[in-house]
């Protein structure tokens, strides 16, 4: 009815769906990641998968603020050819925010796929007020208290939506890429991401994703969380050639670096990380995949690219 009235209809594919078009009341088509192509005949109440790439990420990395880990996402994504997605938990607030801040999510979201990575959103539901004092996570959490009308509603919200991250993007490690003392409202979504982690593999938590999304419970690997330069026990080198690029990992993402803080930034020569809770049975914590077998053809990475031999023409 043109939109008056709407009903939850399943489409049995778990990633973001972005497009729709209806050629006429019965025959349509919805488009999303990871290369998602799905068509009904009749309405909308079935679908069917017209084209898919890959049905999940490998690694999710949890962004804070401007914090970022562009070096691994692109050692991960170029190197080893895993696909990696980046949703950053915190928004600016639009009602104090500079100007230059607007668009901030479609940079990111250029900024991560320019590098190769699968995807990257901001959470809408958590804006970071530059009105707010920011040694004090009470204040931006009066706010978005406030906003989720419930006194302690913004921790709880927090953990669901981290949770529903995990849940439709299947990762087997997860990341978090701003370090534990970077600042409160850092340390806040770094708790809620430890509890998301647990929770996402438990069915009885929040279970309206599972009931009326149609997600499923999933049990990633390992969680790491960024270390400072001289702490933690794996280190990406960024510094170094790699040969699918023609260059350095830190050359390769300064311009999304720069295009991300909306300055002109170089990308640091290295990126550490802690294992702070993993499934394996021995803490295997270097590298990041150390104890994840995929399958190359599989759900999760990419084809591996073949490289191509220089001759010497001289």
């Amino acid at each position: 009815d043109r939109g008056k009235t709407w009903e939850i209809q399943k489409t049995n594919a778990p990633l973001p769906l972005h497009g729709l078009h209806f050629q006429d009341s019965k025959k349509g088509w919805a488009v999303g990641e990871l290369g998602t192509i799905l068509t009904t005949e009749d309405g909308g109440k079935s679908w069917k998968v017209q084209h898919r790439g890959r049905r999940r990420s490998a690694v999710l990395v949890i962004q804070s603020e401007d914090d970022n880990t562009l070096g691994t996402i692109a050692h991960l994504g170029n190197e080893e050819s895993y696909l990696t997605t980046g949703p950053r938990a915190l928004s600016p607030d639009m009602s104090s925010s500079a100007l230059n801040e607007v668009g901030g999510e479609s940079r990111l979201a250029y900024a991560v796929r320019l590098i190769g990575g699968a995807n990257s959103e901001m959470l809408w539901q958590f804006p970071v007020s530059t009105l707010a004092n920011k040694n004090s996570i009470q204040d931006h959490q009066r706010e978005w208290d406030r906003m989720h009308r419930r006194v302690g509603k913004a921790t709880e919200q927090m953990i669901r939506q981290l949770t529903l991250a995990i849940r439709i993007w299947r990762p087997n490690v997860v990341l978090l890429s701003a370090e534990a003392d970077a600042s409160p409202t850092t340390k806040f979504v770094q708790d809620a991401a430890k509890k998301a982690f647990e929770k996402a593999a438990d069915p009885k938590a929040y279970p309206e994703q599972i009931e009326k999304m149609g997600l499923s419970p999933w049990e990633a690997t390992k969680l790491y969380v960024k270390a400072g330069k001289k702490e933690g026990n794996v280190n990406v080198t960024l510094s170094r050639p790699v040969a699918t690029l023609g260059s350095t990992l830190q050359d390769f993402v300064t311009p999304s670096v720069s295009m991300i803080k909306r300055k002109s930034s170089s990308a640091p020569l290295n990126e550490r990380f802690s294992l702070i809770a993993t499934r394996l049975k021995s803490n295997e914590d270097s590298p990041l995949m150390q104890g994840i077998r995929l399958a190359y053809d599989g759900s999760a990475p990419r084809p591996r690219p073949r490289l191509r031999l220089l001759k010497d023409d001289v």
